[in-house]
């Protein structure tokens, strides 16, 4: 809480930004009980979710162990970039930059 606030630590070693679905501990957990069949991260789910409005190119890698599908994005894919109003209705154009 606000009243005993604690310090930030800093990390001995940053988390890498590519994570592999099917590295991950708690994917792995779920996948060996047989909780599902299907297997993803937040963000290559929401790359599945914008694909049809997405305007720049994107990469997932599926991966099947047993009768477990893994979606992933590549490692080094246009998804990690930052954008702004990539799936606007109406993008904006640089005609009006400068009015801005």
């Amino acid at each position: 809480s606000v009243r005993s606030a604690l310090p930030l630590k800093k990390l001995a070693e940053p988390k890498p930004l590519h994570f592999p679905t099917i590295d991950d501990p708690v994917i792995k957990k779920l996948a060996s009980q047989g909780k599902a069949q299907i297997f993803t991260t937040d963000l290559a789910l929401a790359v599945l979710m914008s694909a049809p409005r997405s305007v720049i190119s994107w990469d997932l890698v599926v991966q099947r162990s047993g009768s477990s599908l893994f979606i992933d994005i590549r490692e080094g894919s246009s998804v990690y970039d930052t954008t702004v109003n990539e799936t606007a209705q109406d993008a904006p154009d640089d005609e009006n930059k400068e009015q801005a």
